[in-house]
């Protein structure tokens, strides 16, 4: 799949005469948003048990759409990834501005340290998932 999508991507550029970065931030963000998007939906088939099973999480991904008061608040509804999504899009977009990183190793060792327990804190608190190695499947 990774071969068949950078193929598609050869061929789109071939195509239309484009280089490979779009040249404003919005096309950035925008490619950027789409990589995303693509690569997390062909990782589903890699993770499922059997055949049928991402068919059953595509269904449900996207049941949304049809019905966005089926869903329920709670952590693992669609507002939660939706603020998620778009947490990454601001995120990205804010270090193509101001390049979060290099603002991150100016900061004195103290408030890096504040940052990275926070950052910690904020994944160990999360949702909690009994997830097994991905590749224990094969």
């Amino acid at each position: 799949l990774h071969g068949a999508l950078l193929a598609a991507h050869a061929g789109y550029r071939r195509l239309f005469h484009r280089d490979s970065r779009p040249g404003t931030p919005i096309g950035r963000v925008a490619g950027w948003a789409v990589t995303l998007i693509i690569v997390t939906l062909v990782w589903i088939p890699f993770r499922a048990s059997n055949l049928h099973e991402p068919v059953v999480i595509l269904e449900k991904l996207f049941a949304f759409v049809q019905s966005p008061t089926a869903f329920t608040t709670t952590v693992y509804a669609w507002p939660f990834y939706l603020w998620i999504g778009a947490s990454f899009v601001l995120l990205e977009t804010l270090d193509c501005v101001t390049r979060l990183e290099l603002g991150f190793a100016r900061m004195p060792a103290v408030a890096q340290c504040a940052v990275a327990t926070l950052l910690l804190l904020l994944s160990y608190l999360g949702p909690a998932k009994d997830v097994a190695f991905l590749y224990f499947q094969f």
